[in-house]
């Protein structure tokens, strides 16, 4: 195994133009291509496993048919998402309510075989950098735990319930979660520093940034894409654990909605009593009808960012974008 010292990670930092040798624990037998970007590398194939992605399309395609044609849970749904639903069941005009037991078994299956595929693809890259792993299958690397990560995080909106039921499953959960959330957030950081060669290996950029071969360390850009990352990342993680349990769902519902709306409705009424009761009824009115729009503005605001659809939509456009 090659050792990687401050000069030879400065040697192979002066030859970045080589090939990039391909890496045979991710370029193997029984995967799908698709060329890189570079035309300096064209020549090298970004390798995504099978049953890997279909898996997870298929998972989407089970969450979309639950959300869509099971009733069984139609009471306790968010008005956007049953209004969404009852439209879409005229047109499509089946129920799938005796199923839904089944297709929550079989998300859930997903679910585990995502969540512990993410953090598979994360040890096996830390494992590989002091073999010499190189910038860009550790980006590789990289994208494919995102992929699973944020597959994982969406079965978690159709599987709330089922974690709510069973607790021993949920902190089994919580515990893999928190592993893949902080393999994921180190994995992320050093990508902060910018426009290094795909063929240098990783752990010269990480053991040795501070001197950084007389390469510009950090840019821009580069933080502020970290920045967002980690904010969608950690955001996402922080959300889903909320809602597995639901003493905490119910108390960040009661502190950050349930209690701040009724004090606004409270403040309406007051403002309403004014407007009967004094002489600059005008000056009451607008107030009343300017915190009326806020009222209405955030609870609009609280509907969709509380619905089912939300969720999926958000998540799954992360994904793929």
């Amino acid at each position: 195994m090659a050792t990687y010292n401050q000069v030879t990670c400065s040697t192979l930092y002066s030859n970045s133009s080589l090939p990039l040798q391909t890496n045979p624990d991710i370029a193997g037998i029984g995967v799908s291509t698709r060329m890189m970007p570079s035309e300096k590398y064209s020549d090298v194939c970004n390798q995504v496993i099978i049953s890997f992605v279909f898996t997870a399309y298929f998972t989407f395609i089970l969450i979309f048919v639950h959300y869509v044609l099971d009733c069984s849970q139609e009471a306790d749904r968010n008005p956007i998402d049953r209004g969404i639903t009852k439209f879409l069941r005229i047109c499509i005009r089946l129920d799938i309510s005796n199923w839904g037991p089944s297709i929550v078994k079989g998300v859930l299956m997903y679910s585990d075989q995502q969540l512990v595929t993410g953090i598979a693809i994360l040890s096996a890259g830390y494992s590989q950098l002091s073999g010499g792993l190189p910038v860009y299958y550790r980006q590789f690397l990289l994208q494919l735990a995102w992929f699973s990560s944020l597959t994982h995080l969406t079965t978690l909106t159709l599987l709330r319930q089922y974690f709510w039921q069973n607790a021993a499953s949920r902190r089994w959960r919580i515990t893999l979660m928190i592993v893949l959330a902080v393999m994921q957030t180190v994995a992320l950081l050093p990508t902060i520093y910018d426009s290094f060669g795909p063929n240098l290996p990783a752990i010269c950029v990480l053991t040795f940034v501070p001197t950084n071969f007389g390469h510009p360390v950090v840019t821009t850009d580069s933080v502020l894409t970290l920045a967002i990352f980690l904010t969608y990342l950690i955001s996402s993680y922080v959300t889903r654990l909320v809602e597995l349990s639901r003493i905490t769902s119910a108390f960040f519902g009661k502190w950050l909605r349930l209690k701040p709306g009724n004090q606004l409705k409270g403040f309406l009424e007051l403002l309403q009593c004014r407007i009967q009761d004094t002489s600059a009824k005008l000056l009451w009115w607008s107030l009343h009808t300017t915190f009326f729009i806020i009222f209405v503005f955030l609870r609009a605001l609280f509907d969709i960012a509380e619905s089912t659809l939300w969720e999926y939509s958000n998540l799954f456009f992360n994904i793929y974008r």
